[in-house]
């Protein structure tokens, strides 16, 4: 995916953080039914920075999520505390992701 800008959104679960959007779904699954199961994103949140991450896509129930690794997991964790500002509910930060580069696709 690249060259096309959309938002998404980061929830905390359990220990990790995960990206998730509705319009992402499409090119997810076609990632993850030809065999990539990592790939480096390009996104900026909101009030930041473009930053660049390694993440895995990870399906939970019937949708399929980025989950950031190591560095990026520690960076969108500190973007996160500060646009959560203390609030201990569930709030969605919103990110534009940028761009999508798999690694280890078979073919699409």
């Amino acid at each position: 995916m690249q060259n096309t800008e959309l938002v998404a959104r980061v929830t905390s679960h359990g220990n990790h953080l995960l990206i998730y959007s509705d319009l992402l779904q499409e090119q997810l699954s076609r990632l993850y039914a030809s065999g990539a199961r990592r790939c480096t994103v390009r996104l900026r949140p909101l009030a930041g920075d473009a930053v660049i991450i390694d993440a895995t896509i990870v399906r939970k129930r019937e949708r399929l999520f980025l989950r950031p690794l190591q560095e990026g997991q520690a960076v969108l964790q500190h973007f996160y505390k500060l646009y959560k500002g203390g609030y201990e509910g569930r709030r969605p930060m919103p990110v534009v992701i940028e761009e999508i580069i798999p690694s280890g696709a078979k073919s699409l």
